[in-house]
């Protein structure tokens, strides 16, 4: 970094590197995400009251587990998840790119060993935070890619998909639930968009908790 005194006088500061610390389960408590739909961004987050309130009017039981969710936690679950699934090296995993000054992830994907790069560890490393997630089979999008970063996606576990309850559209209608496509018409009626209907058709791939403002 260069600068000078007052008299012109220059000077070059040298920027300490961060200071890096090891992959491993103890990162999964760093950037916790927020469970709350009031985390989101409107009109999505409107969008999202509005079902939440339907879904409770007609006694359905809905559990939120994730709605807004830092970019950071989003790097840490999706390399998490490419190494534990063996898609990347860990060695490989490039370093987290802060945007709109968000806070740096001072995090070493790579162990060492007394001379040299331990890869079991390294790999142990990146899969204990993996298990910590629960992410399971469950696809996770890039960090500044997923809507959960931007306020609108949220996670959450419905009772039985309301099968058998008998929900109010966003028209006013009033439908009984006999599947989770069903739950997800309804959804949709007030734009909030299930996975199945969008993100499992393009990728065949499920994540059942997974709403957002673009099924993605």
């Amino acid at each position: 970094i260069a600068t000078s005194d007052k008299n012109g006088t220059a000077y070059v500061y040298k920027a300490k590197k961060p200071r890096l610390e090891l992959s491993g389960a103890h990162w999964h408590s760093r950037f916790m995400p927020s469970t709350q739909l009031s985390s989101l961004k409107d009109p999505f987050k409107s969008k999202a009251i509005a079902f939440d309130k339907a879904m409770k009017a007609a006694g359905i039981q809905v559990i939120y587990t994730n709605a807004y969710r830092p970019p950071q936690r989003q790097y840490l679950m999706y390399y998490s998840a490419m190494i534990a699934r063996g898609q990347i090296d860990p060695k490989d995993v490039p370093p987290f790119q802060p945007e709109n000054d968000d806070d740096p992830v001072n995090i070493s994907w790579i162990h060492y060993n007394s001379t040299n790069i331990d890869n079991a560890a390294s790999k142990s490393g990146g899969t204990s935070l993996f298990n910590k997630y629960g992410i399971g089979n469950n696809p996770i999008g890039k960090p500044y890619k997923s809507n959960h970063n931007g306020g609108e996606a949220f996670d959450c576990r419905i009772s039985n998909w309301g099968i058998g309850k008998t929900i109010t559209n966003a028209s006013g209608q009033r439908i009984t639930i006999k599947s989770r496509a069903d739950i997800a018409k309804v959804g949709e009626s007030y734009g909030v968009k299930h996975w199945s209907q969008y993100g499992e058709k393009a990728t065949g791939k499920k994540d059942d908790p997974h709403w957002s403002k673009s099924g993605r």
